[in-house]
């Protein structure tokens, strides 16, 4: 397969292939397009972080709420890690875990975690995680399991 290259660079290979300096406009040019990039990379990246805390943090409330108003149990409700599509080794090693309400999961490094996005993680369980947690209602006669299936 050949190798994609990035404008810019071919641009500078070009350049110090022929011997000829880059003038200052296609400098100036290449570093705004640059920044540009870099500034809608990161604005995604801060965007796709805070909504999956808000959805799970959403989640967390409703089902407190229900808690608290008697409608539900805590013994009933079984939540359960599932990582995305492009999950960290650490988190890979939470896959289907299991937890009753309450109770956080492991992480990999060790680390308790009660959902994807939690306020207060370190940015590298942080940052870009794209895990969830499912919730199931356990009918009164079952009770949640703690299930490490991965060995976590």
């Amino acid at each position: 397969a050949p190798v994609v290259q990035n404008a810019p660079a071919v641009t500078a290979q070009r350049a110090i292939d022929a011997g000829k300096p880059l003038d200052p406009e296609q400098i100036d040019r290449m570093v705004d397009r640059y920044t540009e990039r870099a500034i809608k990379y990161r604005s995604e990246v801060i965007g796709r972080t805070e909504a999956l805390a808000a959805v799970h943090q959403g989640m967390d409330a409703s089902y407190q709420q229900a808690i608290d108003d008697g409608v539900l149990e805590a013994a009933q409700i079984e939540c359960k890690w599932v990582t995305g599509p492009r999950p960290r080794a650490w988190h890979q090693s939470m896959n289907l875990q299991t937890r009753p309400w309450g109770s956080p999961f492991t992480s990999g490094h060790g680390g308790a975690i009660m959902h994807p996005g939690e306020a207060g993680l370190p940015a590298d369980e942080l940052v870009q995680c794209n895990c969830a947690r499912t919730v199931r209602i356990l009918p009164p006669s079952k009770s949640p399991e703690t299930r490490n299936p991965t060995g976590a």
